[in-house]
């Protein structure tokens, strides 16, 4: 079991290296050929590449997900975790894997099976070696900016329960002015105001903590 076990994993990890490579020569060939294609000759030369591209893409999806099911009917292991199902979006090119460095991408992801370490990615291919460094760069820096997040929300919580303590503090002083000219409805509406900002901070520091 353990050997059809390993070899299931081989035939899943070169099914998954066949589908990024050619996934990333269509993207090539619409940035490259597609888009610059200037008569119908050289247009329909370029659409005959990219549906013979997305035959082998196909198929060898087709081996992974019969892969997979052999997998799930073999024990001890945990590897469907790693290897997950495909669906039809996560076959598609887009400008990520034909161009990482293009504008207007900062957000985007790519499919689970780009993540993968399989080695042989890289080997013959500079573009594929471009492609995950500037893919790692990006998803470094989209990470370092959700920490940014967190702790610009952190601060900003605590600036609500300060802003609604300072408000708090600010209705209390202007009750006391009331009170000693005298002014009674002033006063209590100023001390109404002040209860509600309490309330208000009280129930932000608590919902904060959650």
């Amino acid at each position: 079991m353990k050997e059809e076990t390993a070899l299931r994993e081989g035939q899943a990890n070169d099914a998954l290296h066949a589908i990024r490579v050619h996934l990333g020569d269509k993207a090539v060939i619409f940035r490259n050929t597609i888009r610059s294609a200037k008569s119908q000759a050289s247009s329909t030369r370029a659409w005959t590449q990219v549906r013979s591209v997305e035959m082998v893409v196909n198929l060898n999806a087709r081996i992974y997900s019969k892969c997979r099911l052999q997998l799930a009917k073999l024990p001890d292991h945990d590897l469907l975790k790693k290897y997950l199902p495909l669906k039809k979006e996560h076959l598609k090119a887009n400008a990520a894997v034909a161009d990482p460095n293009a504008r207007g991408q900062r957000d985007a992801t790519l499919a689970w099976f780009w993540s993968i370490n399989v080695q042989g990615d890289t080997s013959g291919n500079d573009w594929m070696t471009e492609f995950y460094r500037v893919n790692w760069l990006r998803t470094k820096a989209l990470c370092d900016r959700w920490n940014e997040e967190v702790i610009l929300v952190k601060h900003e919580m605590q600036w609500s329960v300060n802003f609604f303590t300072y408000k708090a503090k600010q209705w209390l002083s202007l009750m006391d002015n009331a009170t000693y000219t005298g002014l009674t409805g002033h006063a209590c509406y100023a001390a109404r105001q002040c209860h509600i900002y309490r309330q208000l901070a009280a129930h932000a520091a608590e919902s904060f903590r959650k």
